[in-house]
């Protein structure tokens, strides 16, 4: 009888601990739990949870976003999570496989909801109006309300006090998005593409919002320039959706080959999966690259000088795998006879922006490699003594690796 008094004790004292750890967060186990991530479906604090654009997801989901902007503000929180006891807000704006997002209505009903950390900023604002940390949290805060009007009449108001403080206008890009104002959501990224060109995030934000404006080429130029800034599954995936509703499918499969290659997770079988269809139902492998090279730097040339041509028409060429795609000047295209495609997109080449007119090469070729149905970005002027500037659109057909001396490029494994 005895033994039994102690078997229903433990289960008892197991079952009451069942209880707790499902309601507490999962890191602290002393906090009440106030949600869960949306991925793993782990009990989060506030203090743990993390906004995204794809919902909220604790510290490690967020991580195996695409987005960079995650990994500094999930460092934060941790060191101050062991610092303050876990008081800490984090910011973060990061990708989504699909652009289905579900707009957020703003609060209703007369009652300001509020949280802590917004009322914290706003007593730290009053105090030091000029604040870019208290700023910050308030905008952030504000988007996690709901109000995303409230968010951008108070950046507006902020910056025209205080000046410019581009990380405000992250903020803004998910209110408008929230709004429906996709086309604002656009020109606040374009802004922020036009202060910093070399950032990822920017350019995929631009995308997702023209694409939702029926812009697929404009979509198409700002997913291929963020996976020229770096390799993520996420962007791929979104560009290979485009490239399909355009009748490009390849350009879409080997974009996904592209960031399978250079994946830090596990691979991903879904996106495996997407390639494989999309090449072999697009017939593809007429695109691949053909041809080995080694493209050794010119000491004169801006960057790896190359000879090569464009449907017959000779060009002198420097390989840029930061560029989107194959660059040439108008005069180059008139020899080659291209036809450009009504209308332009805006793209960034050779440490530039231009405004281009889309066209597709029948052949190019680079040294010893070539490739057929290339798309290629018309403009006015490059640099002098360039024809063409080499970018991700052809690379990606091939093996490559380029390098300060030099760029290899070999035919893809089949």
């Amino acid at each position: 009888m005895a033994y039994r008094d102690e078997l229903e004790a433990a289960l008892a004292r197991a079952e009451a601990a069942e209880r707790i750890l499902r309601s507490v967060c999962y890191v602290h186990s002393t906090v009440p739990a106030t949600g869960l991530c949306g991925r793993c479906e782990r009990r989060l604090c506030d203090t743990c949870t993390i906004e995204t654009l794809e919902g909220t997801r604790c510290a490690a989901c967020a991580a195996r976003a695409p987005s960079r902007r995650y990994r500094p503000w999930i460092a934060a929180a941790a060191i101050s999570a062991v610092v303050m006891g876990g008081l800490v807000s984090v910011l973060a704006i990061g990708g989504r496989r699909s652009d289905d997002r579900t707009l957020a209505e703003p609060t209703t009903g007369g009652v300001r909801k509020t949280t802590y950390w917004a009322e914290t900023a706003r007593d730290t604002l009053a105090k030091e109006p000029c604040s870019r940390p208290a700023a910050a949290t308030l905008a952030k805060e504000l988007n996690r309300l709901g109000d995303h009007a409230g968010n951008l009449a108070f950046t507006r108001d902020f910056q025209a006090r205080c000046g410019a403080y581009p990380y405000l206008l992250w903020t803004n890009v998910y209110a408008h998005e929230q709004r429906g104002e996709w086309r604002a959501a656009a020109d606040v990224a374009g802004a922020l593409i036009a202060d910093d060109p070399t950032d990822a995030d920017f350019w995929w934000w631009r995308g997702s919002d023209v694409a939702r404006l029926g812009e697929l080429d404009q979509a198409a130029a700002d997913y291929t320039q963020s996976l020229a800034r770096r390799a993520s599954l996420d962007i791929a995936w979104r560009l290979s959706e485009i490239a399909a509703k355009l009748g490009r499918t390849c350009d879409g499969a080997f974009a996904l080959e592209y960031a399978l290659a250079g994946r830090d997770l596990d691979d991903d079988a879904e996106a495996r999966e997407r390639w494989r269809n999309a090449y072999l139902n697009g017939g593809c492998s007429a695109f691949d690259g053909v041809g080995t090279d080694v493209v050794r730097v010119r000491p004169t040339a801006p960057g790896p000088g190359a000879r090569g041509s464009i449907d017959g028409a000779v060009i002198a060429m420097v390989i840029d795998e930061r560029s989107a795609y194959v660059v040439v000047t108008a005069a180059a295209a008139d020899r080659a006879h291209l036809a450009r495609r009504p209308g332009g997109v805006k793209i960034w080449a050779a440490g530039r922006f231009y405004d281009a007119q889309l066209a597709v090469a029948r052949e190019m070729m680079v040294e010893k490699t070539r490739a057929a149905a290339v798309p290629v970005a018309v403009v006015d002027e490059l640099p002098a003594g360039v024809d063409g500037v080499v970018g991700l659109a052809y690379l990606w057909r091939f093996a490559f690796d380029q390098r300060a001396d030099a760029v290899t490029m070999a035919p893809l494994p089949r």
